[in-house]
């Protein structure tokens, strides 16, 4: 079931109503204390940057799904991360091993 629009619902609310949805569980705060930029591509898929990376994530917070990409466009599954804190702890690991 998805967020319908209705006529009584000004564009802007719809969209704020529907990038909380998939936003929920994302912590930016936390991120941002780790120093990992959060760069959200479309409502329900976010980039994670830190610049000791090589490459970024991109996690998709409603399904858990994290990617990894080396190179752009051209990533692959690291595993299901339903969690703020288990990306992070994933990202951390990730860094250690290229470096």
């Amino acid at each position: 079931m998805g967020l319908e629009r209705n006529n009584s619902m000004d564009h802007r609310a719809w969209k704020r109503e529907k990038i909380a949805r998939y936003s929920e569980g994302l912590d930016r705060d936390a991120f941002r204390e780790e120093g990992i930029q959060v760069i959200q591509h479309q409502p329900w898929q976010f980039g994670l940057l830190h610049p000791d990376l090589s490459g970024k994530f991109v996690w998709y917070p409603t399904k858990g799904t994290l990617m990894y990409e080396d190179e752009p466009h051209r990533g692959s599954r690291v595993g299901h991360f339903p969690t703020t804190k288990l990306v992070i702890e994933q990202i951390k690991r990730t860094i250690d091993i290229q470096h």
